[in-house]
């Protein structure tokens, strides 16, 4: 078997751990992935939970995460035999990275071991200096989507290659009666209460006291139509206390709901009514791919990945991203109008299932492993 390294910071889960573990799990012959993680935390109990395999790494610092010329050579210098150790004693083929830190970190180490290294991008570029010297690195670097491949600005954009993240097609959807009663008996609230939906990490790119602010208008012109909103992710810095500050503003602290970081998204969002991706600048957008995939109707902010993964008016509503009312308008709409809310959803989990398919993209992947390694 060939292996390749997926290696990860530990300290954070996001969209870029799921497609990456995702595809890790998905590999076809000859290749097996080997998950290596640089400290226990969050994202270690993520792999434990879903049964995937990982070798523990320490490191004490990464490159780009401190400022100034100096330190990166310092922190290259110090993780430099550690990871060129690995890499020789796990027999590693390719060096597959998922995040910034872990790009700019195993790059040295893997063009000085002779191992490959595929560059995935997955945030737009922060055209920093560093960015743009380790960049040259790589090589080869896979962009989640065309908005992040504009974002490079370097001379390696031109063959950068663009490859939608994965999904579990092959899943059922979820039953959104029974995934509803469950969330319904949770938040004790009536049966009739029309659930908001948003899932994220609370920073300030996700925009979580925004989506306050626009169910608070929803609420508003909805009429007797009882709202709540329902907020999945892990609370960063004093979001947690910002979203319920804004939300008792709005006599709304009885109707929103923090129930933090959770597992098997796709079923969570199926208990809601429609789920609002409100984020900014999204590089892909995977939460309104997984509300489509449970069968629930997607408003979302036209900015960033949602421009390519949302149809207007076809596979979900696409708003302004700074048209409050605009977004709550929508929102009542579906709530509204069941027939145009059942269309909505029923076109959007056809457009996920043929497009996202896990399968096609650990193929389409390994077609990269292969010219990189045999090449």
């Amino acid at each position: 078997m060939t292996t390749i390294c997926f290696p990860f910071v530990g300290d954070t889960v996001g969209g870029s751990h799921i497609s990456a573990t995702l595809l890790a799990r998905a590999l076809p012959p000859p290749y097996r992935a080997q998950v290596v993680v640089h400290s226990e935390g969050v994202l270690t109990e993520f792999l434990t939970h879903h049964e995937i395999d990982y070798a523990l790494v320490p490191l004490s610092g990464y490159v780009g995460s401190a400022t100034g010329v100096c330190s990166h050579v310092r922190t290259v210098a110090r993780t430099l035999p550690k990871l060129t150790s690995y890499l020789k004693r796990a027999g590693v083929a390719l060096v597959h990275t998922n995040d910034m830190r872990m790009n700019l970190t195993w790059c040295v180490p893997a063009r000085l071991s002779g191992v490959p290294q595929l560059w995935h991008q997955r945030v737009p570029s922060t055209q920093s200096r560093l960015d743009r010297m380790m960049l040259n690195f790589a090589a080869e670097v896979v962009c989640i989507s065309q908005f992040t491949r504009d974002s490079l600005q370097h001379e390696r954009k031109a063959g950068a290659r663009v490859i939608d993240n994965p999904f579990d097609t092959r899943q059922p959807a979820p039953n959104r009666i029974t995934v509803r009663k469950k969330l319904i008996e949770e938040l004790r609230c009536p049966t009739d209460t029309r659930i908001i939906a948003y899932c994220g990490n609370f920073m300030e790119r996700k925009r979580p006291v925004e989506f306050v602010d626009v169910v608070a208008r929803a609420r508003d012109i909805c009429g007797d139509t009882p709202v709540m909103g329902v907020m999945f992710g892990e609370a960063r810095g004093e979001y947690d206390e910002l979203v319920l500050r804004r939300a008792a503003l709005h006599n709304l602290a009885d109707n929103i709901h923090l129930l933090g970081f959770r597992h098997a998204t796709e079923q969570l969002l199926a208990g809601a009514d429609v789920v609002l991706a409100i984020a900014v600048d999204e590089p892909f957008g995977r939460v309104p791919v997984e509300a489509m995939l449970a069968g629930t109707p997607v408003v979302a902010a036209a900015s960033g990945g949602h421009l390519e993964t949302i149809k207007d008016g076809v596979t979900g509503l696409l708003v302004n991203a700074d048209d409050f009312d605009g977004m709550a308008a929508a929102l009542c709409r579906i709530l509204n109008d069941a027939k145009f809310a059942s269309e909505l959803a029923d076109a959007a989990r056809r457009e996920a299932v043929n497009r996202y398919s896990l399968d096609s993209h650990a193929r389409e992947i390994a077609s990269v492993y292969d010219r990189l390694i045999h090449d």
